[in-house]
């Protein structure tokens, strides 16, 4: 029989396994930490994404509360801006009521209302309200007032600057007068009346 060799543990093996494994152990932790300080760099990217972000948000929502505050405060403006033209579904009753009220509070009689078309100079019709004429273009009614005369000059320009400054916009398209049976009256032709509509 042979004998089997004993493996002995010297001094210098033992150094040499005791290297190899302070080797390993420093290569392992050398890798660990690479690979840890990559996770962090990619986790401190995220986290900066995050705070730009947030930033811009809050950029965002502190722009939209300037413009909810201005808004707020200018909330006339926008209320007078959606009052300038008839929204109401048949504008020729919108025309003739404001042209009514200004005459009455200005102390005007009229005579007829007529829907003419766009530009028309014809007589006016009786008191009876035909279809109203729409310009297409400019998405108007057009109507012509015959006014009671002889009329008293200032009560007339009254009534003329209360329609054209009232809401919804008004335009007079010209007026037509001659001298009236006294100093302060004047004889006063159809005036022709426009209303913007949307």
């Amino acid at each position: 029989m042979t004998e089997s060799k004993k493996t002995t543990l010297t001094a210098t093996r033992l150094r040499i396994i005791l290297s190899l494994t302070l080797l390993l152990i420093i290569a392992a932790g050398g890798g660990g930490f690479v690979y840890v300080k990559g996770l962090l760099t990619q986790y401190s990217v995220t986290v900066s994404h995050t705070k730009v972000d947030a930033q811009a948000s809050d950029g965002n929502i502190t722009s939209l509360e300037t413009i909810q505050k201005e808004l707020a405060t200018d909330q006339d403006v926008v209320q007078k801006a959606t009052q300038l033209r008839s929204t109401s579904e048949f504008p020729e009753f919108d025309i003739v009521n404001d042209v009514k009220k200004y005459a009455a509070a200005d102390g005007i009689s009229i005579d007829s209302y007529d829907f003419t078309s766009q530009g028309s100079t014809g007589t006016p019709s009786t008191t009876s309200v035909p279809a109203p004429a729409v310009s297409s273009s400019s998405k108007t009614v057009d109507l012509s007032v015959s006014i009671h005369s002889p009329v008293n000059y200032q009560k007339l320009l009254q009534f003329l600057y209360d329609l054209q400054q009232g809401l919804p916009k008004m335009q007079v398209q010209g007026v037509s007068v001659g001298p009236g049976d006294s100093v302060d009256t004047v004889e006063v032709q159809p005036i022709t009346i426009e209303m913007y509509t949307e």
